[in-house]
């Protein structure tokens, strides 16, 4: 449906909407990665009494997702 909107724009613009989709799927990927890693990661170490090394690994994790 959006794809067929663009059409109007020409060729360019569906163009550049499906680089653009394929970009936000790749950066998605990254950031599912880190969501899926950061959870047994914050288990060991809750589990071992680091807590300040879990504060550390979630503030990181904050940060690289937020940029």
């Amino acid at each position: 449906m959006i794809t067929g909107l663009l059409a109007s724009y020409g060729t360019i613009a569906v163009a550049g909407f499906g680089i653009a989709s394929r970009v936000e799927s790749f950066s998605q990927i990254v950031l599912i990665a880190l969501s899926a890693s950061i959870g047994p990661f914050v288990g060991q170490n809750w589990g071992a009494k680091k807590y300040l090394r879990v504060h550390q690994a979630l503030r990181l994790s904050f940060l690289f997702c937020l940029l």
